[in-house]
């Protein structure tokens, strides 16, 4: 992160004020972060685009931004600008979701797998569905849940959680519709509670 934020000031000082960011989820989060270290005199100026070359792309499919590269880039150079809500957990800034819980845990388990020769080839072959696989492998095959305490109207009811997430939009991962009524530029995130089946 220091490394990219020398890069981001150089840059800037050079008077660069227009990024185009070619990647995924992760590289997008990786910029925020980046960005939201700068003065805020500065971060006002600045404009990103987003060119699709991540796994999940949420943000991009949020954004109705092409997957064919020349259609996205020609989207670009239209500069049609919209604002989008930051949400902020302790020191991490993040645009899409977050949370704790089995989408948490079937990354996590989707990159430990990718990083190993057959994993690579694997994930490369099914891109995003190699996350759907997952889900249905944890959900089957030892997902314990997060062991929580609800506290509603002075109201303690202990469950077994499937997942917590903070959404700024509808879905993650392509397919799972958290937060149908989110809106990335409304001022507000959705929270998304899910109870472990039995």
């Amino acid at each position: 992160k220091e490394k990219l934020i020398k890069i981001l000031q150089k840059k800037i000082k050079a008077g660069c004020i227009d990024f185009i960011i070619c990647g995924g989820d992760g590289t997008i989060n990786n910029f925020i972060n980046t960005y939201m270290q700068l003065p805020p005199k500065i971060r006002v100026s600045l404009k990103i685009g987003f060119l699709p070359c991540g796994k999940a792309n949420d943000l991009v499919r949020e954004l109705n931004i092409p997957f064919d590269i020349k259609s996205a880039f020609k989207q670009i150079l239209r500069k049609r600008i919209k604002e989008i809500d930051l949400i902020k957990i302790n020191n991490s800034y993040f645009l899409t979701g977050g949370g704790l819980g089995l989408p948490t845990e079937t990354v996590k388990d989707v990159e430990l797998f990718s990083s190993k020769n057959v994993g690579k080839m694997l994930t490369k072959k099914l891109r995003n569905l190699i996350y759907l696989l997952f889900v249905i492998k944890k959900m089957f095959f030892g997902y314990g849940g997060i062991e929580s305490t609800i506290i509603k109207n002075q109201y303690k009811n202990k469950k077994n959680l499937m997942l917590i997430s903070v959404q700024n939009q509808s879905f993650i991962g392509k397919r799972f519709m958290l937060a149908p009524n989110a809106d990335n530029c409304d001022g507000f995130f959705e929270i998304c509670i899910i109870e472990k089946p039995n």
